[in-house]
């Protein structure tokens, strides 16, 4: 209840600095309970989960760029990130060890300098989104709850995951592919799901 009552009242009390900071924290946190899925619960070291958040970020961008509203652009840059995990996960995720890591970062180099060399993204540079009609300070704690939002949610599943079906099979292709194999789990549908998530 303290950590809760804590969160929700902290952008209204700490200075604009240590909100920038804890909001990035929060983001970060997201981003790596997100791994666990894949590396943690499957044991998978994926190098390339970054590239969906980044093609999430830039979809989302782009078309906040074309006046779609805030809360649409987010959940197309969402979407779009999971359709490309699903598209590229069921191939890739019949790599193992090594060569699963390898491909993965071969996958986030190949994006980046896609993405740097695509001008109607912005190229090196960058993109610039319009300007949200809010106070720093209003601005600055929304995305501050935002991200809140987002670990608290992104923290709920993978508890709900841990303890599902799907949670318990992941943990078996962790211990031993090949056996979960033949005890019946269908080992790429499983990982790519985990991907997706």
């Amino acid at each position: 209840v303290v950590a809760t009552v804590t969160a929700l009242v902290a952008p209204w009390v700490m200075s604009g600095y240590w909100l920038r900071v804890f909001t990035t924290i929060l983001m970060l946190a997201g981003l790596a309970q997100s791994v666990n899925f894949i590396a943690g619960l499957a044991g998978y070291a994926d190098f390339g989960n970054i590239l969906y958040f980044g093609l999430g970020a830039y979809v989302t961008g782009f078309a906040m760029q074309h006046a779609v509203p805030a809360p649409l652009a987010i959940a197309a840059g969402a979407l779009c990130g999971a359709a490309v995990a699903l598209t590229i996960g069921r191939p890739i995720l019949r790599l193992r060890g090594h060569y699963f890591a390898i491909a993965t970062l071969g996958m986030l180099e190949g994006t980046r300098e896609l993405v740097t060399n695509l001008e109607f993204l912005g190229g090196g540079s960058g993109m610039n989104l319009p300007v949200i009609s809010l106070p720093p300070r209003e601005f600055s704690a929304l995305m501050y709850y935002l991200m809140l939002g987002a670990a608290a949610a992104i923290s709920l599943l993978a508890y709900l995951v841990r303890r599902s079906s799907l949670g318990l099979g992941l943990r078996a292709i962790k211990g031993d592919e090949q056996a979960a194999g033949v005890m019946g789990i269908d080992t790429t549908r499983y990982k790519t799901i985990a991907w997706v998530l």
